[in-house]
């Protein structure tokens, strides 16, 4: 459910940022921080809901949790 208002939102926002784009590009330079806050909104929505999705796939299966990697030993130097 979460990830689906957050791609919503994503949706809302990036249409907001065009429309936002081409109002300023018009003449009305107010716009440009609309644009800029629309932006970045719509990064973070994105964002969480990739995250969301993630989490969601991990949980069904889909996706495995990755494994820590075991340290590597360090080498030794070759004798000759």
């Amino acid at each position: 459910m979460g990830a689906t208002l957050s791609l919503v939102a994503w949706g809302v926002l990036v249409w907001v940022a065009i429309d936002s784009g081409r109002s300023a590009r018009g003449g009305d330079s107010g716009k440009w921080g609309l644009l800029a806050l629309a932006s970045v909104g719509a990064v973070v929505c994105l964002f969480v809901c990739l995250l969301l999705m993630t989490m969601l796939l991990r949980r069904i299966g889909l996706l495995e949790e990755r494994q820590p990697r075991e340290p590597r030993q360090p080498r030794q130097p070759h004798r000759h």
